[in-house]
């Protein structure tokens, strides 16, 4: 069901783009001194990429599932929640971060799930495109009075999906349950991470770590962000957004915010591998690490990927996104994009380095 909600210029203006394990029984194996989870009896599932659709709230929500290659439905898998951006969708979000690909290669499961199409008022007029609901990680001071925005409840979803996909139908590690995301994926996955309820073992944003302006998680997870510095669309200082003052947070505050939960040092460490990549990175207890890579002159985009101006997947969609972008032309949005780091391969290498049951709580 939709849910009338207030809020409806911040979230339309915010744009880019409790776990349950296996049923049955459960063993622990550690032959290479790593405990893991298997599934009896075994949930098989055939390798590959499926479009499937989920029933939430009343409505019906599609998303595609990866399954890498080896899963034998019985040695529980990592699990990638993967978010796309405002007015993008599923097609779009894997060729931009490549994940169906490289994380199944390396054994990843790849859930990426489809926004609802909502009525968003942007630069005077009114569009319909995809977009995750974060109305709920905004403060009530971000922009009242300034009508309704007739959203779903995208949390319930995403959490539902989850749920039922680890518990009834694919051998999923609890302890490795992975989200990433793109501008308004990215704002929806800084959300999830700021909810109560502890799920995740590390998250990725990307272009839009900052895009929520109400987030005070009590467990903490570890975070991996990126975002240029030039950005047009989600400003790495914050505050505004296209001309409207949102309040939104500086990415760097943001992501020291999410480090100190985890009892990390405030101040990071800064080093400059490339001219125009800048990586800090904080001093945090065993169990947790925050890290972000800022792209001098950066624009908004996934580092290293190309799928923005050249993949079949966006190029016929090109038109119609800088409409439902109050006409601004998309290259000026995407901006530099740094050839010097894949964030794909710094997100995955992150991610295994990461399990959510070695995270101090």
């Amino acid at each position: 069901m939709h849910e009338g909600l207030r809020h409806g210029l911040a979230v339309g203006l915010l744009v880019g783009a409790v776990v349950a394990g296996c049923s049955g029984d459960t063993a622990d194996v550690g032959g290479d001194g790593d405990d893991h989870t298997d599934c009896s009896p075994a949930r098989p599932a055939d390798v590959g990429s499926e479009r499937r659709s989920f029933d939430s709230g009343g409505v019906r929500r599609e998303y595609e599932v990866t399954i890498p290659p080896g899963y034998d439905g019985t040695s529980a898998a990592p699990l990638l929640l993967s978010l796309h951006g405002f007015t993008s969708n599923i097609e779009e979000q894997d060729a931009a971060s490549n994940f169906p690909i490289a994380a199944a290669e390396r054994g990843y499961i790849v859930v990426t799930p489809q926004a609802l199409a909502v009525k968003v008022p942007l630069g005077g007029t009114e569009v319909e495109a995809p977009l995750w609901n974060i109305a709920p990680a905004f403060s009530q001071a971000a922009a009242p009075g300034q009508g309704e925005l007739e959203a779903g409840d995208d949390v319930g979803f995403l959490t539902a999906l989850l749920d039922t996909l680890e518990a009834d139908e694919l051998c999923v590690d609890p302890d490795r349950v992975y989200v990433s995301g793109i501008s308004n994926g990215a704002g929806m996955t800084t959300m999830l991470v700021c909810n109560d309820d502890y799920r995740f073992a590390a998250a990725a944003p990307v272009a839009g770590v900052n895009m929520t302006t109400s987030c005070s998680p009590t467990d903490p997870t570890p975070v991996i962000a990126f975002h240029g510095d030039a950005d047009t669309l989600v400003p790495y200082e914050g505050g505004s957004l296209l001309g409207y003052d949102l309040g939104l947070p500086a990415v760097e505050q943001q992501v020291t915010d999410l480090a100190v939960v985890g009892g990390c040092d405030p101040t990071p460490e800064a080093e400059q591998p490339f001219d125009d990549v800048r990586h800090l990175v904080w001093d945090c207890p065993e169990g947790m690490a925050a890290e972000l890579y800022t792209v001098i002159g950066g624009g908004h985009t996934w580092p290293g990927s190309t799928a923005y101006a050249e993949s079949d997947a966006t190029a016929g969609a090109r038109e119609g996104r800088e409409s439902a972008l109050g006409g601004r032309d998309l290259g000026s949005i995407l901006g530099h994009q740094t050839e010097n780091v894949i964030a794909t391969e710094l997100i995955l290498d992150f991610f295994d380095a990461n399990r959510g049951d070695a995270v101090i709580r």
